[in-house]
């Protein structure tokens, strides 16, 4: 059905407003079979309808307007330009604004931030930079070849796996400047400490140990071994490479539980910890070096120099049992760092943050953090393991 509506000869809908003055059709479509009766809205509510719409999607003012062209831009020269209008401005809410603090301002709160408290970085293990490349294309032999004498580089700790390590086998005394025993200085009052506390890994207590309940002025020290396995089960071994063109390791979880060690790491190792002794931010720190004087490992290096019997496990405790085991601590070379109890998560945190600059091959420099990864045992004042951490 269509209907038409002259609005002007309508006085009901021309009162509405000055649209009134259209003509306007409406089409009133309905589905239905052609036998069906269909019942249909009178006419004037339909022609109300449609009106409404029309005066829904109309302005008020006018039926139609032309619109006025804008020039896109007021002045033009070359490559400049200057638009013919401002941009539109975008609402924001002011609440969330931030202002910009006056320059050389100090930091505060959030802004501070520590090395010591951002995560360990977790990414590649830069293995790469110390693994030559297996599959080396063949080079074309050069016509003139003159001989050259250079120092060879630092062979990568991966390829000398392919050549199964050598251990050094003599004597460790030499490497390390004596005195061997740097003593805890005496220190007239307690210095802040500095860094933060190890949390990278729960400890795992040692019976009799289920907890830690030593006073804080108590004598304890960390074990760092250097070559030999140490009689506690679960820590990392040291091993010391008789080539000295080589690269450290620090352990590798799963697969070698062991920091191999130079004779240049060690050295750069031991003067760490005499500096840090001397420097007290960690308290009175006692320095300590212990060698064997037969030590007769294999010739070349294995995840465990020397036999460990299995401890037993108390799971109820979750502590490990000392047990008589075929070794000692004196056939093995290590390093003892002494200090108070209350200080003993900050000296591992110091040891795991530790890193020795090594130059690798293309004289490229790498920090190469040996205790990453490495389980070390702490001592009471007997001598006796408290946890492993």
């Amino acid at each position: 059905m269509i209907l038409t509506k002259n609005t002007q000869s309508d006085p009901q809908i021309s009162s509405y407003s000055s649209y009134s003055a259209i003509d306007f059709t409406v089409h009133d479509y309905q589905c239905g079979s052609p036998n069906a009766s269909i019942s249909r809205a009178p006419e004037d509510i339909l022609l109300e309808q449609g009106y409404s719409l029309i005066r829904a999607v109309l302005p008020a003012s006018k039926v139609w307007h032309n619109p006025r062209t804008t020039p896109l831009y007021r002045a033009k020269s070359g490559n400049s330009y200057v638009f013919g209008k401002t941009p539109p401005s975008v609402p924001f809410d002011k609440s969330v604004w931030q202002e910009l603090k006056a320059w050389g301002a100090p930091a505060i709160g959030e802004e501070v931030y520590r090395l010591e408290e951002l995560d360990e970085f977790v990414g590649t293990d830069l293995s790469s930079i110390f693994r030559q490349e297996e599959d080396v294309v063949a080079r074309p032999p050069t016509l003139v070849s003159l001989p050259q004498k250079r120092e060879r580089p630092l062979e990568p700790a991966a390829e000398l796996d392919l050549k199964r390590r050598k251990l050094h086998a003599g004597s460790l005394h030499r490497f390390v400047p004596r005195p061997h025993i740097h003593p805890s200085p005496f220190l007239p009052a307690a210095r802040p400490l500095k860094g933060r506390p190890f949390k990278k890994t729960e400890p795992t207590y040692i019976a009799p140990y289920t907890t830690f309940s030593l006073p804080d002025d108590a004598l304890v020290a960390w074990l760092i071994p250097v070559r030999g396995t140490l009689p506690w089960q679960n820590t990392t071994s040291g091993g010391f490479l008789e080539t000295s063109n080589t690269i450290p390791r620090p352990p590798q979880p799963g697969i070698d539980d062991q920091i191999s060690w130079t004779h240049t790491s060690l050295l750069k190792f031991w003067d760490f910890l005499l500096d840090l002794r001397k420097a007290g931010s960690l308290g009175a720190l006692g320095v300590s070096f212990h060698g064997t004087e037969n030590h007769k490992p294999s010739t070349t290096a294995t995840n465990h120099d020397y036999p460990v019997t299995p401890d037993r496990f108390n799971t109820a405790e979750t502590a490990i049992y000392q047990q008589a085991i075929p070794i000692s601590i004196s056939m093995v070379d290590y390093i003892k760092i002494y200090h108070e109890a209350s200080r003993r998560l900050y000296v591992r945190s110091a040891l795991d943050a530790w890193a020795f600059e090594a130059t690798c091959p293309n004289d490229k420099q790498s920090k190469i953090r040996l205790f990453k990864g490495a389980r070390l045992v702490l001592l009471d004042a007997s001598s006796k393991g408290i946890h492993i951490s």
